[in-house]
């Protein structure tokens, strides 16, 4: 009889965690997602770092992080369109940048 409850409540676990939504992320209780993309490559993801790794024959192996460019402070940047610029003043914030705001010195009229 013992054996019959368990047997049934591994089929009751089983079906339940087979019933999930496509796409869910299950989350472990040692803080990873699973991830299934849609070319079916699997990534597990660090909830805590958010550090990704990828399932490539049965071995988890690290995905780069690509470098990311460090601003200066009081550098002007040139935006994409190649036109306007902007200056970052620190803090994550860029302000509109012209030369209107630069300290040229007054230059003699021609006459």
């Amino acid at each position: 009889m013992k054996c019959r409850f368990l047997q049934t409540l591994a089929l009751t676990l089983f079906l339940a965690a087979c019933a999930s939504p496509p796409g869910a992320s299950p989350q472990s209780p040692e803080g990873f997602q699973l991830h299934a993309a849609s070319d079916g490559r699997v990534y597990r993801i660090e909830t805590r770092t958010g550090k990704t790794t990828f399932l490539n024959g049965g071995v988890f192996r690290e995905v780069p992080e690509l470098a990311m460019h460090q601003l200066s402070v009081g550098t002007v940047y040139r935006a994409e369109d190649g036109k306007a610029t902007f200056r970052y003043s620190g803090n994550g914030l860029l302000e509109k940048w012209g030369l209107d705001r630069y300290n040229l010195p007054e230059t003699p009229s021609q006459k």
